[in-house]
């Protein structure tokens, strides 16, 4: 499974927290699954950041190896 298939379920995850949330609960059953929301929005984020980054540093050493000097 790739980064950005796992982080798009991390976001499915947080998304489901949040959904909880708005139902009626109480209040400190609330602010966990708004936290435990975050957390896993912060998880797709780093996710997504770390693909990014290698994929960049990969296109860098590609260009890199292409030159001729």
């Amino acid at each position: 499974m790739s980064r950005h298939e796992l982080a798009a379920g991390y976001r499915l995850y947080a998304a489901y927290c949040a959904e909880v949330a708005r139902e009626p609960v109480d209040p400190g059953r609330r602010a966990a699954l708004l936290n435990m929301a975050q957390a896993w929005a912060r998880l797709a984020e780093q996710l997504e950041a770390q693909a990014a980054a290698e994929a960049s540093s990969a296109a860098a050493e590609q260009t890199g190896s292409d030159q001729t000097i």
